[in-house]
């Protein structure tokens, strides 16, 4: 009898002290510190009225005018600010320059274009180094988040005419040869190309480049995300000429590149003034 009530005593102390132990533990798990549930990002902007998107947008958009080797006038397109001193606008906006100048819409002046920071002629953009060129750049948006129907605003130089401001949806997503293209219903014409795409926020989601053949109001743009590739690979500042040689003077492309250039002069004419 003894023995089993010392087996019992003992018995009894380790479950008081297991539950001391545990109620410890419990104790500690629940005051232990507790990492923060990271916030949510904040909610994107409120809608811009059509107004206001013109109003922001015209301050960063840009005439672009190329020159011959001899300083006679070639061509003229669009282009925006997308970063200090830098103006990104087609490649084909520069073809055969061998120099050139931006004006800010609504400027007397201009700015000389000091050469190619950057190029790609397989999504015909390019980045131009303007010095002392005094604009705000344009925010890039989320143009792999573009859906069809959302609406859309372009603001560009149409046959010389300085900050027109068109409105549309877009109305199609397109690939050809792997470039990435929307389909706009925001009517572009020659002298628009290289002018923004913008979101109801005023957000860059693609560059103007070209109108289809044949057909009513089937017009087309790069989408915006090539233009944070361009801006990752600039390098030093090189010679127009040097970057926009006619092409039997340039090296072979490489077939991806020249299969879309073929197509696009196959299919699409190019908006640009002559």
């Amino acid at each position: 009898m003894l023995g089993g009530g010392k087996s019992v005593s003992v018995l009894f102390g380790v479950g008081i002290v297991s539950a001391i132990l545990g109620g410890a533990a419990g104790a500690l798990y629940a005051s232990r510190p507790i990492a923060p549930i990271p916030a949510p990002p904040p909610p994107p902007g409120p809608m811009l009225s059509p107004s206001d998107i013109a109003l922001r947008s015209f301050a960063s958009v840009v005439m672009v005018t190329i020159d011959d080797a001899r300083g006679r006038p070639l061509g003229s397109g669009s282009g925006f600010v997308v970063d200090k001193d830098v103006v990104v606008t087609n490649f084909h906006v520069l073809k055969g320059g061998s120099g050139g100048s931006v004006r800010l819409v609504g400027d007397r002046e201009s700015c000389k274009v000091a050469g190619v920071l950057a190029s790609d002629a397989a999504v015909d953009l390019a980045l131009l180094s303007v010095p002392h060129l005094e604009a705000a750049p344009l925010a890039l948006g989320d143009s792999a988040g573009t859906v069809i129907g959302d609406k859309i605003f372009v603001v560009s130089n149409p046959q010389d005419l300085e900050g027109t401001f068109s409105e549309g949806i877009v109305s199609g997503k397109r690939k050809l040869e792997n470039v990435r293209l929307l389909q706009i219903t925001a009517p572009i014409s020659s002298g628009s190309s290289g002018g923004p795409v913008l979101d109801g926020r005023a957000r860059v989601v693609g560059v103007a480049t070209s109108s289809l053949r044949s057909g009513q109001n089937l017009n087309f743009a790069i989408t915006g995300d090539y233009i944070a590739d361009l801006l990752r690979a600039r390098g030093d500042v090189q010679e127009l000429a040097k970057v926009t040689r006619p092409a039997a003077e340039r090296p072979i492309q490489t077939a991806r590149a020249g299969g879309f250039l073929q197509h696009l002069g196959r299919w699409f004419r190019w908006p640009l003034t002559r």
